[in-house]
This record gives C-alpha cells, structure tokens and sequence, in this order.
C-alpha cells in the first residue's frame, strides 16, 4: 500500500507514518512544517508544503493509493475565535484534497475527526458513534461537516471514505495544553 499522510509531521501523523513504514508501506508527508526532530524520517518522503498548495497536493497523490487525513488548521479552544477561517482552511481545504482525489482517481480516503466535539453535549454517557451529531463549536461543525460531505461523495460512488472519531490520545510528541484532557491537565 502506498500511503500519503496530510498532516503527517504532527502527534498522531509522526507515529503513524513511522508505523506504516516499518511495516512496508509507501509513506509520502505532505505537511506545512519543517521535519520535526524527534522522528526518524528515513524511508518517508516528506514534502513540506502546505495541503492547500495544489501542484504539491496532485504530485504527491502520483505517488498513492491511499489518503490518511490528519491534518487541520485549528484545535477546539482556536476554532470559534474566527469561524470563516476554520471553514476555509479546514472545510473548503478538504473539499479540494477530495477534487483533486477524485481527478487522479483515487477512492480511499481516511479522516481524522474528533471523538467528542462532533457530538456536541450529547446527554448521556457513554457516548454512542450512533448518537446524532449536534456540534456547537466551529471545530465539531466544521468536522462534521466534512464527514457529510465525505458521505455524499461515497453516494455518489467517488471515495471510499473511513471516517474515526479518536478521542483523548495522548502520548510521546504530543504538545503539551495543546488539546485533549491529558494534555491540558
């Protein structure tokens, strides 16, 4: 399988870009940021550019026949400070990712969402993956509403999404008060 990771070079991306790449998959990074030092990069080919870049973005979908989307502009306590940019960098970004999928003719997508915010205050506990999506900040909405529109492009016959809503992860690489209730403790 070859794989191209968007977002790569972040917490969750850095580790499973080394984790697919020692179990012998194609492993392309296409990130905004510099290489972070911590990783060990031999055998991945990053390219550092941003998602939205659309010749760095065609160029590495060449060289894939999977997409793992990890990558996202905003964390929940950044999203509502300005909506209109979450939604464009975020939502319309990922729109363009599925065109330019699409027009190489590539299916399989797979997208990080968020294990809490989709949901909203959803009134019970444990929380169901079947419990409607009611989001009330700009981040869950704008992660919900990539998942809908992921949805209509698995309707119409176009991808092959795989959508996973992780929930506090945690661990090595991860940025301290960044998000997530283990971080901010």
């Amino acid at each position: 399988m070859s794989v191209l990771l968007l977002g790569g070079n972040g917490f969750i991306g850095s580790h499973l870009a080394e984790r697919l790449r020692d179990a012998g998959h194609a492993v392309t990074v296409l990130d905004p940021r510099p290489m972070r030092g911590d990783v060990d990069w031999h055998g991945i080919d990053y390219r550092c550019a941003p998602v939205d870049d659309a010749g760095a973005l065609d160029a590495a979908l060449a060289a894939c026949d999977t997409v793992v989307h990890l990558a996202h502009t905003t964390v929940p306590a950044t999203a509502n400070a300005d909506p209109a940019r979450d939604v464009s960098t975020n939502l319309v970004g990922t729109l363009r990712v599925i065109e330019a999928m699409r027009r190489r003719g590539r299916r399989r997508i797979v997208y990080l969402s968020s294990g809490g915010t989709v949901y909203g205050d959803p009134g019970e506990a444990p929380v169901a993956e079947t419990c409607p999506l009611r989001p009330i900040g700009s981040y869950g909405i704008v992660k919900a509403a990539i998942e809908h529109y992921l949805g209509m492009y698995a309707q119409a016959g176009d991808l092959a999404p795989l959508v996973l809503r992780p929930s506090n992860v945690y661990g090595p690489r991860q940025r301290p008060g960044a998000q997530g209730i283990v971080a901010a403790a």
